[in-house]
């Protein structure tokens, strides 16, 4: 509603935190904007600030409150400088200061023109500030949004509606256990229950369409963003008569620009939480379409970074571009474009990009048509890496679509891959295994060779469970175990797993990479992995007993994990053995993957 206001005008305008994509203005609409004068900042560096404002009309008097972090950043000046055409009237007699002040933290800037005095209009700049960068570390200009108050001088005053405010955030460019009972190790730590994929089968029954509009902005670089709207209320209304798990809010953008992005405040996300339900968010933009669970941004894990304590002070936004990276990999065929996925959280204290989720986000892709691919080549998504290199990630086929399930964001985008070795001709499982290989799942041992008959190692079965599940570490290793540096070919693997709750370390604080790996030591870590990924196996079918002679030689620790694992098909055992203490050889695990990974519609 408009405010009526006296004859002293005061247009509070708060500079709110979103993320450097944030800064554009629609074209013909009101903005606010801040500016800096220079970027890739580091300590010692002096830069400008500078607010803007854009397709004003009629506007006779301003107050700006910024905020900025005073551990970063240092005032060169305790006043801002007028520029633009705010400093011709500021030579008259028409022009009122009210306060003009930098310190502790703060900004404070408030004029007023007298009321026969000819109002600002169009697009100018308004004031700078100098500052000089104390410590190389991340900061933002920030402002209360309640507060923001734009008036025009026509009669009757009143306030401005649907004024833009785009704010400015500087990001520093920071460019296993017991495992199958045979004895004297630790169990690998419990992890938090991941969020499962959400089930595609309940269709469309389970989605609620949010009525949403989708307008182009034009950032300052000339790049036009997609950004979502919709009408709080009315969402809140459709969150609170949300009933089941996994009920699905669905946002969609129908302009085909390079850039998409949706955004929540906290008062939304609050609302989510209070819900008690793992509601998902689904996001459908012509690049990609992404499902994300509420419960898998797990938002409390942010508070202290961003100096918050309850979820309606954090802020997020969901950005889809059109990414510049490249696909190095020689071998690899582009089936489209690479596509960069990120999460961003914000407070009036900063900003922070989410890395991982806990729990899967689920991607749905498609593939240029145009392409040709050669025969036996295997699509797969895969994750596109900083240095051009790929990772893949689950991903299953239905005709031209991809449906991604990532435990991160990232860059990711659909290939075609053929991957072969000289030694599996004729094997058993040579099909199998040239699956895997081409989606990135199982490597060689050298370039041309995968050594079928040798035994699987902790430390390469390890690695083969990270590769399946997509698991992206959460951190750097951290030297829990003694016997791993963190240079090893495993480690970020290993991090990974062990978070996962997949595999852990000994009781003497070891890891044991090179040990070999028996197959109920092996059935023991997939029944970790269905667990993870929140598959359900049915009430125990197969009588152990009855179907394996050599039942008496399985450790008892492991009997519920072989019970599981054959239950659910992945395991089969030779004949009526199931040979619980012999090593796995790596044939054999490349069809135990495929078997696991088809079960949970991580592959075809």
């Amino acid at each position: 509603m408009k405010r009526i206001l006296q004859s002293t005008l005061i247009i509070t305008i708060v500079l709110l935190l979103i993320m450097p994509s944030s800064l554009y203005a629609e074209t013909g609409s009101p903005s606010a904007e801040i500016e800096v004068s220079k970027e890739n900042l580091k300590a010692g560096d002096n830069f400008d600030v500078t607010v803007n404002l854009n397709n004003f009309e009629d506007i006779n008097s301003v107050q700006l409150l910024l905020n900025y972090d005073k551990t970063v950043l240092e005032p060169l000046s305790n006043k801002a400088e007028i520029v633009g055409v705010l400093k011709e009237y500021t030579e008259s007699s028409d022009y009122i200061q009210a306060i003009n002040k930098v310190e502790d933290g703060k900004i404070q800037f408030a004029f007023s023109l007298k009321n026969d005095t000819e109002p600002f209009s169009g697009s100018d700049k308004l004031i700078k500030i100098p500052f000089k960068v104390l410590t190389e570390k991340s900061f933002s200009i920030s402002f209360n949004d309640p507060q923001t108050i734009f008036t025009s001088s026509k009669n009757p005053v009143t306030e401005l509606d649907g004024v833009q405010l785009l704010s400015y955030s500087y990001t520093l460019n920071n460019g296993g256990g017991n495992t199958g009972g045979n004895g004297g190790s630790t169990p690998p730590p419990t992890p938090t229950t991941p969020t499962p994929p959400s089930n595609e089968s309940e269709g469309k029954d389970n989605e609620v369409i949010v009525g949403a509009e989708t307008e182009v902005y034009k950032t300052v670089e000339g790049t036009d963003i997609a950004k979502v709207k919709y009408d709080k209320a009315s969402l809140k209304d459709k969150i609170n008569t949300l009933s089941k798990d996994q009920d699905t809010l669905v946002f969609s953008s129908d302009q085909s620009v390079d850039v998409q992005e949706l955004s929540f405040t906290g008062d939304i996300l609050e609302v989510v939480q209070n819900k008690k339900k793992n509601i998902n968010i689904k996001f459908d933009t012509p690049l990609a379409s992404y499902n994300i669970p509420t419960n898998a941004l797990g938002l409390d894990r942010f508070y202290k970074e961003l100096k918050v304590n309850q979820v309606k002070d954090i802020s997020l936004t969901i950005n889809v571009e059109k990414s510049t990276s490249t696909i190095k990999n020689s071998n690899v065929t582009p089936l489209g474009d690479v596509v960069d996925f990120k999460v961003y959280l914000s407070s009036g204290q900063g900003v922070t990009e989410l890395k991982t989720f806990k729990g899967y986000v689920t991607h749905k892709m498609k593939s240029n048509n145009n392409v040709s691919i050669a025969a036996k080549t295997v699509k797969t998504a895969v994750r596109v890496n900083a240095d051009g290199t790929v990772s893949g990630v689950p991903t299953y086929l239905d005709g031209e679509t991809a449906t991604v399930y990532t435990n991160a964001p990232g860059s990711l985008a659909l290939v075609s891959h053929v991957k072969t070795f000289s030694d599996i001709k004729g094997t058993w499982n040579e099909a199998t295994i040239e699956k895997l290989a081409s989606k990135f799942v199982i490597n060689g041992t050298t370039e041309t060779t995968f050594t079928p008959g040798n035994s699987v190692t902790r430390g390469q079965l390890t690695a083969l469970l990270t590769r399946s599940l997509g698991l992206v570490a959460s951190s750097e290793y951290d030297n829990r175990f003694k016997d791993v540096d963190g240079d090893e070919w495993y480690a970020s693997e290993l991090t990974a797993a062990v978070d996962a709750g997949i595999i852990g370390g000994f009781e003497d604080g070891t890891f044991r990479s090179g040990q070999t790996v028996t197959r109920q030591q092996a059935a023991a870590m997939i029944a970790r992995a269905l667990d993870f990924v929140g598959y359900q196996v049915d009430a125990p079918s197969v009588d152990l007993a009855e179907k394996y002679a050599d039942v008496g030689a399985m450790s008892e620790s492991a009997k519920d994990s072989i019970q599981t694992v054959v239950d659910a098909g992945i395991f089969k055992g030779t004949g009526n053995k199931f040979d619980p203490q012999g090593d796995t050889r790596r044939d054999q695990m490349a069809t135990i993957l495929d078997r696991f990974l088809t079960l949970i519609k991580f592959t075809n």
